[in-house]
């Protein structure tokens, strides 16, 4: 033993990069990231244009989806006076901090694009890898070996527009969502977006809201369901397991009919999207927004709907139809199957790989609208295995797992159950609480686990890494969030509103509720 620290190369400094970073000096590994451009944030990081290479972008008035409390890392909370729903440049700045707090910059190193990953000269003996990137875009190329690999980008790395017949012959304006930064440009214009995601949504909003456009259409393949942000019903691992113990968020129904509007109550039972949009339904209603079906063709100057309805006069198209994922730098039998989906052992451990040295954090960002949390985890899970702390399965039983998961390919929307998933990484990595010792120990904080609100500081409880501020930020939990919505509270939840009667009354059935929910096979489900 020599005693050298393995080094890793963390490919992108966004979020993912960030939590790779931190999750290595963790487990007393030497972290070198490499970042394209010259600012870390990835995507928060907001420009008025697209950078170089630059895939996602950002329009000026984004606000997360996600509340501050559930969107925060594990070890470092929003401060106490941002607001529930925080503006882009507020998260920006809360990421800054982050690294500031935890001394993460010294780690980066910017403007260092990376062109190719490979398997070094000695892989077979020793699992390295060579990192070939050049400085400044520059066209020197430089390369450097390392222990492991960490892919912290590429889940949205290509833009999806869908093939539309005619679409080369339309003379209007044709743009991505990653491209529109404001309405202004759009002033005067007929203007239709595309896709029912809720960057669709909201630039649909925007754009009809301001009176800026002569008219804006919204083209949409099926009914979608939106929720308004202080709507959103707020969960725990109670409500997961329990789902007649949630309260139902208050939602809408938007069809993809002509100048059509309905309440959940009528379609509640059909198959459809979701979309967190506070203003769409309210656009729709006053006629500021009209939704259409979708697109079948383009004409030169407007198109044909499915139907064979036809509106000319169209002088833009905004396409907010997402991306695809695409690790460029790699090669793609790494990642994807013959079928080309997603061949990753826990979403993470490329399978067919001889050596378990490289990773890939960040791809469940593309399926569901999940937290950093669960980016923290697949961090947290990587290192913990490069250190020697995971002991892996042989490839047949990582296939079985891979197969008795939803299977994704470049371009998927499923939702796997994301609770389920983080507490299965958690206990891996030893940092899942052990609830029959919190309930004889500390039943307070057992309660709180069970009935409050799912929020990653439960993952530093115990295990490697613990944080001294998770149990008084799990108990404060719920103060925290009455102190962001007030005034007014406008903020519903079931266990919010009894939650002294829970607490105060029902410690036995808490008890039974622990025991079946380690007892339950379902809680299971992604283990061999």
């Amino acid at each position: 033993m020599t005693g050298r620290r393995k080094r890793i190369a963390v490919i992108g400094a966004g979020v993912c990069g960030l939590t790779a970073i931190k999750s290595c000096v963790e487990e007393d590994l030497e972290p070198v990231c490499f970042e394209r451009h010259d600012n870390l944030g990835g995507m928060w990081n907001y420009s008025d244009a697209l950078r170089r290479n630059q895939v996602l972008g950002l329009y000026r008035s984004v606000i997360s989806n996600n509340e501050t409390i559930i969107l925060q890392l594990s070890d470092y909370p929003f401060p106490y006076d941002i607001p529930p729903y925080a503006t882009h440049d507020r998260v920006y700045q809360y990421i800054k901090d982050y690294v500031n707090h935890f001394g993460l910059e010294k780690y980066i190193h910017y403007n260092r694009n990376v062109t190719k990953v490979s398997q070094s000269a000695d892989y077979v003996e020793s699992g390295k890898w060579d990192v070939h990137y050049t400085e400044n875009w520059g066209d020197e190329i430089h390369s450097e070996t390392f222990d492991g690999v960490m892919m912290c980008s590429g889940g949205f790395s290509k833009t999806y527009i869908p093939e539309i017949p005619g679409y080369d012959e339309f003379c209007g304006i044709k743009q991505h969502s990653n491209v529109y930064r404001e309405p202004d440009p759009f002033r005067g214009k007929t203007v239709i977006v595309v896709g029912a995601s809720s960057t669709a949504g909201e630039i649909a909003a925007e754009l009809g809201h301001t009176n800026y456009c002569k008219k804006v259409y919204m083209s949409i393949r099926r009914g979608v369901k939106t929720f308004r942000r202080c709507n959103v019903a707020a969960s725990s691992r109670a409500t997961v397991k329990f789902p007649s113990l949630s309260s139902t968020s208050p939602s809408d129904i938007i069809l993809p009919d002509l100048n059509t509007y309905r309440n959940v109550a009528e379609y509640s039972k059909r198959p459809m999207g979701g979309m967190v949009n506070d203003d769409i339904a309210d656009r729709i209603a006053s006629g500021q927004v009209t939704i259409i079906p979708q697109i079948q063709k383009f004409t030169k100057t407007g198109v044909v709907l499915e139907g064979g309805y036809e509106i000319d006069g169209i002088d833009a198209v905004i396409f907010g139809t997402g991306y695809k994922i695409d690790y460029p730098t790699i090669d793609d039998s790494i990642v994807f199957d013959d079928t080309d989906q997603l061949k990753l052992y826990k979403y993470i451990l490329p399978v067919d790989l001889e050596h378990h040295t490289m990773t890939v954090v960040g791809v469940m960002q593309a399926f569901l609208p999940t937290t950093w949390d669960t980016f923290e985890l697949q961090a947290r899970w990587s290192t913990a295995l490069f250190s020697g702390r995971i002991n892996i399965p042989d490839k047949s039983a990582m296939w079985r797992n891979i197969l008795n998961r939803p299977r994704y390919s470049r371009f998927a929307r499923k939702t796997p159950g994301c609770v389920v998933y983080q507490d299965e990484l958690a206990r891996d990595i030893g940092a899942l609480p052990n609830v029959w010792k919190l309930l004889f120990t500390d039943p307070k904080l057992a309660y709180v686990f069970f009935f409050g609100r799912i929020i990653g500081s439960c993952y530093r409880l115990q295990g490697p890494a613990v944080w001294g501020g998770a149990r008084n930020d799990m108990l404060t939990v719920w103060n925290q969030t009455e102190a962001k919505y007030k005034p007014p509270a406008v903020f519903k939840n079931v266990f919010f509103k009894y939650s002294y009667v829970f607490r105060n009354g029902f410690i036995i059935a808490l008890s039974v509720a622990v025991f079946a929910y380690f007892s339950k096979s379902q809680w299971k489900i992604y283990l061999d």
